[in-house]
């Protein structure tokens, strides 16, 4: 296993900051994907045999959903398996996996990393109503259906990675993909659309916006900080001045 090109290949990707160690044979990746209490989530990548790697997160995230009230077990397991079939992962015994060749180990750590976030967060997402993503979604989609905007919901977009995202909304006339985040589920949602965003930006000339809705307590700061690394961050109360300027023109 090379680390270095690893790394490289990386912060060629994410432009980001990662740090690197060895721990008992395993390369540790300290990722910029947060967990709930602010730590970041580091994923561990070890070769399994020549030419195959494997990338797990060792349970952490699976730990700290436990360490949290509010949250039954059952419903805990069923949340991981979920967020496994999402990211395309192997949920066992409180971790997640994946068995990988070398060319594909970093799209792997940043699945690994959104899944382990996302577990971490199941209480948080379990107490907030279902629906909140996909509600401010359609606010969103009928601003800019309002606007004449042809638009569409959840396209499949490959990024540079070869993985296939599917964006809440895409504008094809502008190659805009458009992500609302509710305030509900800001940071948790923000870690996946950093991913999503940074693999998107260097393969197709993509314009990548972030609409975060800033109604109940305002913007996160710490959400605007990760986003504006990768993308376009806009306000949710500020759309007639953006929504001008992130549209084709219509024709008179």
């Amino acid at each position: 296993m090379n680390a270095e090109a690893i790394r490289d290949r990386l912060v060629a990707r994410m432009a980001d900051e990662f740090s690197f160690d060895w721990i008992d044979g395993r390369l540790a990746v300290d990722t910029p994907v947060g967990y709930p209490d602010g730590a970041s989530v580091v994923v561990y990548v070890w070769e399994r045999e020549p030419g195959k790697l494997e990338v797990t997160d060792y349970g952490e995230g699976y730990q700290m959903a436990t360490d949290r009230r509010g949250m039954r077990s059952a419903n805990l397991r069923s949340a991981a398996t979920a967020i496994a079939a999402d990211e395309d992962l192997v949920y066992a015994r409180g971790r997640f996996s994946t068995v990988v060749a070398d060319g594909e180990v970093e799209d792997a750590i940043w699945r690994m990393a959104r899944a382990s976030s996302r577990l971490a967060d199941a209480p948080t997402f379990q107490r907030a109503a279902a629906s909140s993503d996909d509600d401010f979604a359609g606010e969103v989609e009928s601003s800019f259906r309002a606007r004449n905007a042809s638009i569409e919901r959840e396209p499949t977009l490959e990024g540079l990675s070869g993985h296939k995202h599917r964006p809440a909304l895409y504008v094809p006339a502008a190659q805009l993909v458009v992500e609302p985040i509710s305030a509900k589920t800001a940071w948790i949602r923000a870690a996946a659309v950093y991913a999503e965003f940074g693999d998107l930006s260097q393969a197709n000339g993509y314009n990548l916006l972030a609409v975060l809705d800033d109604r109940e307590s305002g913007s996160s700061e710490q959400t605007r900080r990760l986003l504006t690394q990768v993308g376009d961050v806009v306000e949710w109360t500020r759309r007639d001045a953006w929504l001008k300027t992130v549209l084709p023109s219509r024709p008179k």
